[in-house]
């Protein structure tokens, strides 16, 4: 039998990962008297233990290499399993937003980058990759994907997403989380997916970062839910919830959708587990409780089974002394931990062999790692200047303040890297340029938020003499290494230092202009009259109409991650053809947020003197070809409710490169119970078609595809009229009419 003391402690994570061990004098890890104390009665899951970057606090010399962390997860192991009087093994955690978030990992291109190849299969190999990883440091679950919605830039956590589409996030999440554990959970390659927040994550009052949402619970059900019932079906066994409130009631607190929905109708067999100090914010923050026993019970209540760094849970005694929870609360929450374990095969074999951290960072990592970044660099307008010729170039400027730094590069959730591993564009071009007899010159020009114009000049210099110019601007998520944090592990933003920081977690904006003086000097270099190729290294999307209209050609790599500067070479001397689309909307200005495509009926009335319609829709990416559809036909033009139909169209490669193109379907509801929206993607495939050539794209439609929640949250398809819809984007798009009788 388990005390009441053995159960809170699987329930109770209270211990950061990283300080669970200390270097003796002679370097060698060992485990802390911090961690003595605290495992006294077990650990149900440590988190981070691998952590080394501003957030930890852990230098890059303290910090654990792969195998380090592999030997460490052991001793950590064997202490619990031999020296407490269950032996009941812990959970090892980590955040991998885009890669494990360790010294040495693979660090992949932003999330957002990852789902701007609309890739299914790499997505896939990706997770297969984080699984690996993980798994070879002795890690058994990541603290991702991000099925947030990214319909707000201002927020600071839009790289962290799949995108501002529930459907596209759905279909690309599962993926990742099938490829984690790729049906083995067991194994020594396998991992456990976490989901990220539960639920409505991202879609805050003005962008800000846990602030208010206001939604409905059809709107829940239609926007919100999808992707994480989607990536549920995948194989995630543990959901975190989300620091927001809902119709004020904040997330943690949330019985509907923590246990009514997740675990009642939807058979969730997993746990919940908060988000750092979500649970302490219901007393100190959202102020529904009075004390913190309070904000535990009502966590407890809504079905939170363990707690990320919260101080609340250390008072779960007193709410069980007051009667606030049951000891059969507990015991069904440490049942729902245990499970897990079970499921990971951690009390046959809690161990890891050290030789296998070889795979972390392998080749074959860098070689995916390398594909995804090309397939996640979005060529945004083209004016014939790409892919760069050869011949008459002898010298190329390299300009701006992201063009050659790694941290800039790499995005938030990173630990501190090893330069030896990370390609900048700098280095990518320089590599290229030479192979092909060019000569590279380089100014920064400016930094990310400094106003200061005076490296302007020297750009300006450069650049004069140059026949191309590439400059790379746009924001950086970079921690300095003196950046303050909450206890919950929320970067302290400080207005009156500048940094080269502008994005990240807490980095929330108002103004989404490219900061500093990068507009300024994308001005002078425009003025030169010279071809010049602008490259937004970014986080969110910015607002940069006058950017684009400057510039001959505009890229968005986001944060492409190691190898971000090799893949960017190749497309722009055109090695590779850019095949990446955007899944978010780039809005012109600011004051017209938000813009995210699927937008209700009644939505999207034009401002006075304002143009009101996106930059860039979602869904856009140009290529070194031409794409021509014609032909949409569906295989019957009226199904009845429970009947499914056909929609095809014929994608010609018109130009003369073989080439990717993803094809999009998107449908309309004419007349529904509630309002939908405009048009919502239903379904995509990426196709590869050799120049002059014609493939047909055939996507099923039905109840699926057609059906929605109704005021009673009833999933139903109604009779009518519908848009079947497909296209190279959101906007630009062949239509037919299906009835259904």
């Amino acid at each position: 039998m388990m005390t009441i003391e053995e159960k809170l402690a699987q329930m109770n994570q209270n211990l950061a990962g990283w300080k669970c061990y200390v270097r003796g004098k002679d370097r060698c890890i060992q485990l802390s008297d911090e961690f003595f104390s605290k495992a006294q009665n077990g650990i149900g899951t440590l988190s981070a233990v691998q952590r080394a970057d501003p957030w930890s606090g852990v230098s890059r010399e303290d910090g654990l290499s792969p195998r380090e962390a592999a030997e460490l997860a052991n001793a950590i192991q064997r202490h619990l399993v031999e020296h407490t009087r269950l032996g009941i093994p812990a959970l090892l955690a980590a955040n991998c937003p885009h890669g494990v978030a360790g010294l040495g990992t693979t660090v992949f291109p932003a999330a957002i980058g990852l789902a701007s190849s609309w890739n299914r299969d790499l997505m896939y190999r990706v997770g297969r990759v984080i699984g690996t990883e993980l798994r070879s440091e002795g890690t058994h679950m990541s603290y991702s994907p991000v099925l947030d919605l990214a319909t707000d830039p201002r927020w600071s956590r839009v790289e962290e997403t799949l995108g501002e589409d529930a459907y596209l996030t759905g279909e690309l999440g599962a993926q990742i989380v099938s490829g984690m554990h790729a049906g083995d959970y067991t194994a020594d390659s396998s991992a456990m997916a976490t989901l990220k927040h539960f639920a409505t994550f991202g879609s805050s009052e003005g962008g800000q970062h846990n602030g208010p949402v206001h939604c409905g619970r059809q709107e829940l059900h239609e926007r919100f839910l999808p992707q994480f019932k989607k990536a549920i079906g995948a194989g995630a066994m543990s959901v975190m919830a989300s620091y927001t409130e809902m119709d004020g009631i904040p997330i943690h607190r949330n019985r509907y959708l923590l246990t009514d929905l997740l675990k009642e109708d939807w058979g969730f067999p997993g746990f919940v587990v908060s988000d750092g100090c979500g649970i302490d914010q219901l007393f100190n923050y959202h102020f529904t409780a009075q004390d913190m026993a309070e904000a535990a019970a009502q966590a407890v209540d809504a079905g939170i089974e363990q707690s990320l760094r919260d101080d609340a849970f250390n008072f779960l005694p007193d709410a069980l002394e007051r009667g606030r929870i049951t000891v059969p609360q507990i015991d069904e929450a440490v049942r729902r931990i245990l499970r897990i374990k079970f499921l990971l095969g951690l009390f046959e074999n809690p161990y890891v062999d050290p030789e296998k951290s070889a795979r972390v960072h392998c080749r074959e990592h860098r070689e995916l790692n390398l594909q995804a970044a090309r397939e996640g660099i979005v060529l945004l307008k083209n004016d014939g200047i790409l892919p760069l010729k050869a011949d008459g170039i002898r010298k190329i400027a390299v300009i701006g303040p992201n063009a050659h730094n790694l941290y800039n590069q790499i995005g938030d959730y990173v630990c501190y890297q090893d330069t030896s591993n990370v390609v900048t564009i700098l280095q990518g071009i320089q590599t290229a340029a030479a192979a092909r007899g060019i000569f590279v010159d380089y100014a920064r020009g400016c930094g990310i938020t400094d106003p200061s114009e005076a490296g302007i000049a020297k750009a300006i210099e450069a650049a004069s003499k140059a026949d191309v110019i590439v400059v790379c601007v746009g924001g950086s998520s970079a921690r300095p290494f003196d950046t303050q944090y909450t206890e919950g592990g929320q970067a302290i933003a400080d207005d009156t230092r500048i940094d080269d920081i502008d994005c990240g977690e807490g980095i929330d904006r108002g103004n989404i202009d490219l900061g500093g003086a990068q507009a300024a000097l994308v001005k002078r270099l425009h003025a030169l009259d010279k071809p010049l190729v602008t490259v937004l290294v970014q986080g969110r999307p910015h607002t940069v109409e006058k950017i684009a209209r400057q510039s001959d050609a505009l890229l968005c790599a986001w944060y492409p991650g190691h190898e971000g500067g090799t893949a960017l070479a190749e497309i722009l001397f055109g090695d590779v053809c850019p095949s990446a689309k955007t899944t978010v909307t780039f809005p012109r200005l600011a004051e017209e947020l938000p813009v995210y495509y699927n937008h209700k009926p009644s939505a999207r009335k034009k401002y006075h003197r304002s143009p009101s319609t996106p930059l860039f829709p979602f869904g856009h990416g140009l290529s070194y070809t031409t794409f021509e559809y014609s032909g949409i036909t569906l295989s019957s033009p009226w199904i009845s409710m429970d009947d499914t139909t056909s929609v095809s169209v014929c994608v010609k490669n018109t130009g003369f490169v073989d080439a990717s193109e993803i094809v999009q379907m998107y449908i309309r509801d004419h007349v529904s119970q509630v309002t939908r929206p405009t048009k919502e993607l239903k379904g995509f495939q990426k196709v590869f078609i050799k120049a002059g050539e014609s493939v047909t794209v055939t996507f099923d439609v039905g109840k699926t595809e057609l059906g929605y929640h109704n005021e009673n949250l009833e999933f139903i398809v109604e009779p009518g009229e519908f848009d079947v819809m497909v296209g190279g984007d959101s906007e630009n798009v062949l239509s037919a009419v299906l009835e259904v009788r």
